[in-house]
């Protein structure tokens, strides 16, 4: 498989983003023992389980459907970047410039995957598209710990002003869905994404390690 992507997974970079391990940390270990078998699925998912059981557990799972759609992985991140800074300056009550380092403000892990989209959904010749979409995992904080006052920093301080999440919302289709993190459902939904695209171009494009706080 071809890695064309400066962010895509592979041995060297997942080690180099893990930089909150020591180099003889046993997670380290057991990564690079996976890695060299080949056995790239247990290798990610292990790396997932390992940030929602040791470095932090998420209150929140959030769903991103971005419009105009986001066809590109750049363009995917880029979207995000500017969401997380503004979702986290809105939780602090800050300017998205004064956003604090951590510990001093809220972990949160960005996923980028991909579907079919209808991009003519008016033409009696509908043309599909495969275009990104965003989960994130955030975690708890005082000034977010109900998901009511999470929803309404997000309809109030997020979403004005942020081009691709100005469409209407429909009871069937909202820009952005936030829900309470349940272990059973959501520790693990990322990981199905990169065992369905692992053989494509773009399979490892799944974690998007340049917005996330990973351990």
């Amino acid at each position: 498989m071809k890695l064309h992507h400066p962010y895509q997974y592979n041995n060297q970079y997942l080690h180099r983003s893990c930089t909150g391990l020591a180099s003889a940390h046993p997670l380290d270990y057991h990564l690079k023992v996976l890695n060299s078998k080949g056995d790239r699925n247990q290798v990610f998912s292990d790396y997932v389980s390992y940030q929602f059981d040791f470095i932090f557990e998420p209150a929140y799972f959030g769903t991103i459907t971005w419009f105009p759609f986001v066809y590109q992985f750049e363009d995917a991140e880029k979207e995000s970047r500017h969401f997380r800074n503004k979702l986290i300056a809105a939780i602090l009550g800050c300017g998205a410039g004064r956003i604090p380092q951590l510990p001093h403000r809220p972990r949160i892990i960005f996923f980028q995957e991909v579907k079919s989209v209808i991009i003519n959904p008016r033409s009696r010749n509908p043309k599909w598209k495969q275009a990104f979409h965003t989960h994130f995992h955030l975690e708890d904080w005082n000034a977010a710990s109900d998901i009511h006052h999470l929803n309404r920093l997000v309809q109030t301080q997020v979403r004005p002003r942020f081009h691709r999440l100005q469409r209407e919302d429909t009871e069937e289709n909202k820009a952005i869905v936030i829900k309470p993190w349940n272990r059973e459902h959501h520790a693990s939904y990322n990981v199905k994404d990169f065992y369905s695209r692992q053989d494509c171009q773009d399979g490892d494009l799944v974690i998007d390690y340049q917005n996330s706080d990973l351990g």
